[in-house]
């Protein structure tokens, strides 16, 4: 009696108890499931592609956006570069002395 006590107390052996328990009653309410079931995994699979297509339009309009960006800054640097590389003509030149000398 008292290995049998230990028995079930072992973690292990409810493990077991618990799996078979589970077993049984999905084994009964089997027909039930696959009668609701059908219906349920059709719902998640039409859910699952409302999601997908929504992640898609989603992440090709941020990919736009990302485009614009990115244009909008290397148009930003080439102008930035250009204004630097053109000397700048609002400055006039210095104006030069002459010394004339009259005898």
């Amino acid at each position: 009696m008292a290995a049998f006590n230990d028995l079930i107390k072992s973690d292990t052996t409810k493990g077991v108890l618990i799996g078979v328990a589970a077993a049984a009653v999905t084994f009964a309410l089997f027909p039930l499931f696959r009668k609701a079931g059908r219906p349920l995994a059709r719902a998640a699979v039409k859910t699952g592609i409302i999601l997908y297509e929504k992640t898609r339009e989603t992440a090709a309009e941020i990919g736009e956006i990302m485009e614009d960006l990115v244009a909008e800054a290397q148009a930003e640097l080439r102008e930035s570069s250009t204004s630097r590389q053109e000397p700048e003509t609002s400055q006039k030149p210095a104006k030069e002395e002459v010394e004339i000398e009259i005898q």
